[in-house]
């Protein structure tokens, strides 16, 4: 990250500053500038001069807009938060050097599950993650605060990542991985993900041991070829029992058949034992990273020992929360 922003803050009493940031085109930047100048009361306004333009700040203690830049003159803390959202080529004036654009992703993830976004290298400074509300990015962790019971940072090799537990449609949105160097007042965006939540269909099954379950799950008409059957509580690192792309699907323990005119998979077990008590995928895969698994259904499994299968003389189906995909039945001999 080379591109440099050399901003003044000027105060009408006649002090001044100025500050040197690092910043990538189509990213943003969000500093505070402190004064402590007794004779600069809430009546007096501030400059902020860039490459580009000079801003004056005209209000008090509220955000005030002007153009893509939003500035909050807190009176109380003697200080002006900036933000200047997305940057520009001319922002930099003549301090050009490489290119530095922040890179983006869109990541589609489905509710109840997991998901890990990653961020790139931040060296030796200080990285944040945060939601975009507006013109604002709320602080969700930072290299010093690594969880939050929802979230948690974990850092790798090269940069750090960021998961999810137990999605939900409120977790959609846009997020942003950045850096606040050492020492500075300021910090920049370098990673922008779109993260787009759907609905799965959500189903609980029980049956006894020795039978043969089937059931199905509906998917869409513009799903991914090779359809899945994955066992395990994270769909991202399920273990995959059986997929269309393979020579067999429709024989074996596991085994399934996708008939694409009516959109639907049927899946067979064969031979249950208590071991195949579990959390069990639908879903389809596509060799583009960034959109992730496409899943059409969970199906949380239970399997009883055949001497207390005594009050029922089917599998058992219930929906939990249902997607778009609805109720799909069962059956098991």
């Amino acid at each position: 990250m080379k591109s440099v922003l050399f901003l003044i803050l000027s105060l009408t009493a006649g002090s001044e500053a100025s500050s040197e940031m690092k910043g990538c085109v189509d990213g943003w930047i969000d500093f505070t500038c402190g004064y402590s100048n007794t004779q600069i009361t809430k009546y007096h306004v501030i400059d902020v001069v860039t490459p580009r333009e000079t801003l004056r700040s005209s209000k008090t203690d509220e955000w005030e807009t002007k153009g893509r830049v939003f500035l909050f003159h807190d009176t109380r803390n003697k200080n002006l938060r900036v933000i200047i959202k997305p940057l520009e080529q001319e922002d930099f004036g003549k301090h050009k050097y490489d290119d530095c654009n922040p890179t983006q992703s869109t990541q589609t993830v489905h509710t109840t599950t997991k998901t890990t976004m990653t961020c790139g290298d931040t060296g030796k400074r200080s990285g944040f993650f945060c939601k975009e509300n507006g013109f604002i990015c709320e602080d969700i962790l930072s290299s010093t605060l690594k969880s939050n019971g929802t979230f948690s940072l974990t850092d790798t090799y090269s940069g750090f990542s960021v998961s999810i537990s137990d999605v939900s449609s409120q977790d959609a949105g846009v997020y942003w991985c950045g850096v606040k160097p050492a020492g500075g007042n300021y910090r920049t965006a370098l990673r922008r993900i779109k993260l787009q939540v759907h609905n799965v269909a959500v189903h609980k099954m029980s049956s006894a041991v020795g039978r043969t379950l089937t059931y199905w799950c509906s998917y869409s008409e513009d799903a991914p070829t090779n359809k899945f059957i994955c066992a395990g509580e994270d769909p991202a690192v399920c273990q995959q029992l059986v997929n269309s792309s393979q020579t067999n699907v429709e024989t074996g323990k596991f085994s399934m058949k996708d008939d694409r005119k009516q959109r639907n998979i049927t899946v067979t077990v064969r031979d249950l034992t208590t071991d195949d008590t579990g959390t069990y995928w639908c879903g389809a895969e596509t060799a583009d990273e960034n959109r992730g698994l496409r899943l059409f259904n969970k199906l949380l499994l239970t399997v009883v020992p055949s001497e207390t299968w005594t009050t029922v003389s089917s599998a058992q189906l219930t929906t939990v929360s249902a997607g778009n995909d609805g109720e799909e039945p069962a059956a098991d001999d």
